[in-house]
């Protein structure tokens, strides 16, 4: 599972690097990948960058690094904020090797927030 992580890793830091800019308004960037321990509930795995609501004054640089948990088909997602700062303190902590090691310590709370969602009925 750390292997997948760490490529999620990557691979967000690649987009993040061009698609997220200095300051402003921005889509959100993700990456995302199938949960591949079948101990958690979690369907899917994603990390994003976000910004804040462009209602907050002062916040035109700031940025939201996001760990998301999905248990699909159920519409229901749990998020847990692992990262906060301008554009390059995002692309810092994409690089810290301390980031796979909060993901995997985050994923436990993640799952426990989703397991006792009621699934959609076919």
């Amino acid at each position: 599972m750390e292997t997948e992580i760490r490529n999620m890793i990557a691979d967000l830091r690649r987009k993040a690097m061009v698609e997220v800019p200095e300051c402003g308004e921005f889509p959100i960037v993700y990456e995302r990948i199938p949960n591949p321990d079948k101990r958690f509930c979690l369907t899917d795995i994603m990390l994003k960058v976000t910004k804040p609501p462009k209602e907050l004054k002062g916040t035109e640089r700031e940025r939201y690094l996001e760990l998301v948990g999905y248990r699909r088909p159920s519409p229901y997602i749990s998020e847990s904020v692992v990262g906060f700062g301008s554009k390059q303190d995002i692309l810092k902590r994409l690089e810290e090797e301390a980031l796979v090691e909060k993901i995997m310590e985050r994923l436990p709370h993640l799952d426990e927030d989703l397991r006792d969602v009621p699934m959609p009925v076919e």
